[in-house]
């Protein structure tokens, strides 16, 4: 969207939509799931435990629905905060992550706040 002035921070802009089918037996009812928000990168120092040009990511995500999976429609039921970075081992990376979820539903873990942490594998060919 636009550079933070005097901060080596851009910022951009996300927006999703997915449409739930329903399952041949069991599952929920059709519907659509939507999320908007913002995220952005942040240089790493270049210490020892960070790789050369490594960056922290910053993201805040709104989820919204239609109704679908036994929820009342809501424009927005949860914020999702992360926090993850990269390290990248030739064609290998590891990203941990972060994560902290404010529920504004009671449907949702009862309304409570969650908190988990995540570490993605990937292979780039």
């Amino acid at each position: 969207l636009k550079k933070i002035p005097y901060l080596p921070i851009d910022v951009s802009a996300t927006a999703c939509a997915v449409y739930e089918f329903p399952a041949a037996t069991g599952g929920s009812e059709r519907g659509f799931y939507y999320s908007w928000g913002f995220d952005t990168g942040v240089p790493l120092p270049d210490i020892s435990i960070f790789q050369k040009d490594q960056s922290l990511s910053l993201g805040i995500v709104n989820w919204g629905t239609d109704g679908v999976g036994g929820r009342k429609p809501a424009k927005l039921y949860a914020t999702v905060f992360s926090l993850g970075t990269e390290y990248a081992f030739g064609r290998w990376a590891l990203s941990p992550s972060l994560h902290y979820a404010i529920n504004h539903e009671e449907t949702i873990n009862e309304g409570k706040e969650e908190f988990w942490t995540e570490i993605d594998v990937s292979w780039k060919f």
